[in-house]
């Protein structure tokens, strides 16, 4: 695929942050136990990619994602959003109702994770 497997979501240290061989400066395992798995993931993101406005990112989101998960993934970057400008714990759970294993989980993707929060919310900063 040309691209530099992902690292593996160690469920002991948390799917969003790095795992602990990660952090220790070596070579995290991929999450995917098939090529398959990867390459499923390489074509989700095609068919992001693919979405040409808000009402077709609407209605593949509302196909392929539970209603819970169309809830708690806005929810995680709107939390990036509240970390990222400084508020506190508190003043994140109560400006946008997240449990504080979510602000955590969040939390620890910014500080050890691929910059992905960071970059997006930039951008959106930015529009």
């Amino acid at each position: 695929m040309g691209q530099q497997r992902r690292p593996k979501w160690d469920n002991k240290e948390g799917r969003n942050g790095t795992t602990k061989k990660a952090e220790m400066g070596q070579k995290p395992e991929s999450i995917f136990e098939t090529d398959q798995q990867e390459k499923n993931l390489d074509i989700f993101f095609d068919a992001i990619l693919s979405l040409k406005d808000k009402d077709e990112c609407d209605r593949f989101f509302e196909d392929i994602f539970t209603a819970k998960e169309l809830i708690d993934i806005p929810q995680r970057l709107e939390v990036a959003r509240l970390l990222l400008a400084d508020k506190t714990y508190q003043e994140v759970r109560d400006l946008s109702g997240a449990s504080n294993s979510t602000i955590t989980r969040v939390n620890r993707c910014l500080k050890y994770g691929r910059e992905g929060y960071k970059e997006i919310v930039e951008r959106l900063d930015n529009v």
